[in-house]
């Protein structure tokens, strides 16, 4: 990465986890690179409904918006600009445990399904409804899309925002709603007999005993981005955010690759490999990430920060939890000026400010 002259650099990490349960400020002192960073951090609760509204916000500059577009973005990129010629949503296999009395979605991290296990589920399922005119595709073995006869009238959440919750509360809802919930009905039925179950559960996994529809959002209604393909750029290889990136027209690249690149005005940063490792009770994966991050990203960002005079820098830690390190409080850049507007929060980092 040069040293050019930047006028301005405004960069934006939504990290899921980086500030959660027990992993607090000071078990980031092996962190020298995210310690340093973090250091004399101001903290602000910002209401973010999810990482797909986080991510919308970003390219969009809207406050929220009501629906994540997950499926025909997603579906856009999985299969080509043309390839969807009816409606279709984002049905997810995940595990609703049983807490009490109540149904709960499990981080979808805990299936770890297989390729084998998805393409098996896929085809009972399409042979189950194929006089229905509903079908089901994957070309990832946990992100699964359903093709419908008709467009549907319902209002979802994503699974991230969805988990740990009771399902009753985040599920469908809306005008078509109950058109869903008789279809699932014969959906978890199928899946609780299926054999790939019943090898699950023989070997002591999650099963998968249902599916997440999500993302109607009419890709029609997606206002243009505000981002500009000459001088924004994400770092991602998630893969909600890297679908709206194609869609704007703003490249994107794998985290490592930072180090490599002069950084353009307008930056966002996407890893969600923290909240998977923390779903998945794995601290072995957790300090894995947390490396990767300090050598991939926040080392060259102390190191970027001590050249250049103006930068901005705000870190999305998952729930409403914003953080913005640096020095006196000013607001600048276009994520700055959002958040400040919206919320009344930001940060300026300024040469010499830690």
């Amino acid at each position: 990465m040069t040293s050019d002259n930047v006028a301005s650099t405004d960069i934006t990490l939504l990290l899921p986890g980086l500030l959660s349960g027990d992993h607090q400020y000071r078990h980031l002192e092996k962190y020298p690179g995210i310690h340093q960073m973090l250091a004399g951090v101001t903290e602000s609760q910002v209401p973010t409904a999810s990482l797909e509204s986080a991510v919308l916000n970003w390219f969009h500059g809207e406050a929220e918006s009501s629906d994540n577009f997950a499926a025909s973005l997603g579906y856009r990129l999985d299969f080509s600009e043309t390839a969807q010629s009816t409606f279709c949503l984002r049905a997810d296999p995940v595990f609703q445990q049983l807490d009490i009395n109540q149904a709960v979605l499990a981080d979808p991290a805990l299936l770890d399904i297989s390729s084998d296990e998805a393409d098996a589920l896929i085809e009972d399922l399409n042979r189950h409804f194929s006089e229905d005119g509903i079908r089901f595709e994957a070309l990832a073995a946990d992100r699964w899309y359903c093709s419908l006869p008709r467009s549907l009238q319902v209002r979802t959440m994503s699974p991230g925002a969805a988990t740990g919750r009771s399902v009753s509360l985040t599920m469908v809802q809306g005008e078509d709603a109950g058109v869903w919930r008789s279809w699932l009905s014969e959906i978890e039925m199928l899946l609780y007999a299926h054999r790939v179950n019943q090898r699950r559960a023989e070997a002591g996994q999650s099963v998968i005993n249902s599916l997440w529809l999500w993302g109607e959002g009419n890709i029609d209604t997606l206002p243009p981005s505000i981002r500009s393909s000459d001088n924004a750029a994400v770092y991602s290889s998630d893969f909600y955010t890297r679908s709206v990136a194609d869609y704007s027209g703003v490249e994107h690249r794998s985290l490592d690759t930072i180090i490599n690149n002069e950084l353009a005005d307008e930056v966002l940063i996407v890893d969600t490999g923290l909240a998977s490792a923390l779903a998945t009770g794995d601290s072995n994966g957790y300090d894995k990430v947390l490396a990767q991050l300090e050598s991939d990203v926040f080392n060259v960002l102390n190191r970027y920060s001590r050249v250049h005079k103006n930068l901005t820098l705000n870190i999305w830690c998952g729930e409403n939890r914003w953080i913005s390190p640096g020095s006196p409080p000013s607001v600048t850049g276009s994520i700055g000026r959002w958040l400040s507007a919206a919320f009344g929060f930001g940060k300026n980092i300024e040469r010499g400010g830690r």
